[in-house]
């Protein structure tokens, strides 16, 4: 399938988003942080646990932002 639009890229495994500028650079620290976190010795399932947000705020931010273009609130392209 072939998607065209602002702000989508394309790749042999299929279309995406990326995020803005702005929502990349508090991706980065709010990952760091994770990171950091998650290197800690705090108990194993809740590392475990911790570890389940390294996609589900991202995902959370497309849906957030493919919502708000469906409502017309935000124009299509990066995730912002």
């Amino acid at each position: 399938m072939d998607f065209t639009g602002p702000g989508f890229e394309q790749d042999e495994h299929g279309a995406y988003l990326r995020f803005d500028d702005k929502a990349q650079v508090v991706f980065d620290e709010w990952y760091g942080e994770l990171m950091t976190k998650l290197e800690g010795d705090d108990h194993p399932v809740l590392l475990e646990h911790m570890g389940k947000y390294r996609s589900l705020m991202p995902s959370l931010a497309l849906i957030f932002h493919l919502v708000e273009v469906a409502d017309g609130v935000a124009q299509a392209g990066p995730v912002s």
